[in-house]
């Protein structure tokens, strides 16, 4: 199995700062773009202020935050070890859609 081109385990941790950093970023930023225009459709409706649709992404948001770390933990030789399993039971999937399934 190959290595990781990392040197040391400070340039690991750095890069998953970056990455974790990275992504709060990119939620943060979808987070208030999802509020301004929810804010411009009910201006324009002339309804109040509705923020069901922002509590209803901040609460995928933080699902999709707590699922990325659970899944950050997970380290190269377990992937590659249930790698050839979970390929095996994709292609499974896959069949039986085309089997079983229905256009509706």
């Amino acid at each position: 199995m190959r290595t990781l081109p990392y040197t040391s385990s400070d340039d690991m941790v750095h890069s998953r700062r970056v990455i974790v950093g990275s992504m709060l970023a990119l939620m943060g930023f979808g987070l208030v773009v999802g509020y301004s225009s929810n804010i411009v459709s009910t201006l324009r409706t002339g309804i109040g202020a509705d923020l069901s649709y922002l509590q209803g992404h901040l609460i995928k948001v933080l699902i999709a935050l707590i699922a990325f770390l659970l899944a950050q933990r997970v380290t190269p030789s377990r992937l590659y070890a249930v790698s050839r399993p979970m390929w095996i039971v994709s292609i499974i999937l896959l069949v039986a859609v085309l089997i079983v399934g229905k256009e509706w």
